[in-house]
């Protein structure tokens, strides 16, 4: 440690000390000290932690003594992210280092946790589309999430298998379908597509208008649900 040449000394840390007093015949006595320190500073990150990215996290530092002054740094790089007793971070794909430094006058502790961010599927419940009732589409992307991933649909009525990558769809009414894409890790992403159930066009393939009450005019069931479209005969 460093040395002192006066007679009072302040501002020491825990530890032994030795004095040694040398008077003007150059006759020196020794004798040593132990100091012992009325505060006890103890650092703690808490425990290593795996969650999926593009979410935040916040570091807890509440199991550390209550000091005045907490420090959040990223590790090697030491760049400050925090200071106060929990820290909110978004880190990157991959296993980062923190240390919490809990610091009380000159007394000071500190400890690492290391987090883990897994990154997320990729998730593609593929092109809306529209059928005519009783009709079915196919759905899905292509492909709809990552290999080795777990895929679940919802809702399920007029699917023909939930837990497909691209099951058929014949719903009886107008449907958003979502697909949840779960990948190795347990991290999970979500799609939507619409299915649009279209009525069906009934029609007469004759026109006889000469009174007799049989295909005296040409009725298309349904058109009044299309205001836009052209019929051409």
């Amino acid at each position: 440690g460093t040395g002192a040449t006066t007679q009072d000394v302040t501002n020491l840390l825990a530890g032994t000390y030795t004095i040694v007093v040398t008077d003007a015949n150059g006759c020196s006595v020794s004798d040593n000290m132990i100091i012992t320190s009325i505060l006890t500073v103890i650092a703690n990150a808490g425990n290593d932690t795996v969650f999926c990215e593009n979410n935040s996290l916040t570091l807890n530092g509440s199991a550390s003594t209550v000091v005045p002054n907490y420090q959040w740094y990223q590790l090697p790089a030491a760049v400050l992210v925090g200071s106060t007793v929990n820290a909110t971070i978004s880190p990157l794909t991959g296993t980062t280092l923190y240390m919490i430094i809990a610091i009380n006058g000159s007394c000071k502790d500190s400890d690492t946790v290391a987090v883990t961010s897994n990154p997320l599927p990729f998730a593609d419940a593929g092109a809306d589309a529209n059928i005519f009732s009783n009709t079915s589409a196919t759905i899905g992307g292509g492909p709809t999430g990552p290999s080795g991933s777990t895929i679940s649909w919802n809702p399920p009525g007029g699917l023909s298998d939930t837990a497909s990558a691209n099951p058929v769809a014949t719903p009886s009414v107008t449907t958003t379908y979502t697909v949840t894409v779960t990948n190795s890790f347990g991290c999970s992403a979500t799609d939507t597509v619409r299915i649009t159930v279209l009525p069906r066009f009934v029609f007469s393939s004759g026109l006889s208008p000469n009174g007799d009450g049989v295909n005296d005019v040409w009725e298309i069931d349904n058109i009044g649900k299309f205001p836009d479209c052209v019929v051409e005969v």
